[in-house]
């Protein structure tokens, strides 16, 4: 669920594998229910802003130490596609 905090970085969209997250008036949206849970978006949003309703302790962020932002972006080859 994206929340208020969200402020239109655009990290989501570069980051979902799926291209599931879109900007529309300044703010992410998913484009539909189908995701991959692979938590991307979640973990990489700066602003805690994707919040997920099963997770037992939602401040928690998990990225892997050798593991960059732009690693991630670069992966799915996504980013400014949209």
């Amino acid at each position: 669920m994206m929340s208020e905090r969200c402020s239109g970085c655009g990290i989501c969209t570069k980051v979902c594998p799926i291209g599931n997250i879109v900007l529309e008036k300044g703010k992410a949206k998913r484009l539909s229910q189908i995701c991959d849970f692979c938590l991307a978006c979640v973990h990489n949003c700066p602003f805690h802003a994707i919040e997920l309703r099963i997770d037992k302790n939602p401040d928690v962020r998990y990225r892997h130490q050798d593991i960059t932002l732009k690693d991630i972006v670069n992966a799915n080859q996504q980013g400014g596609k949209r």
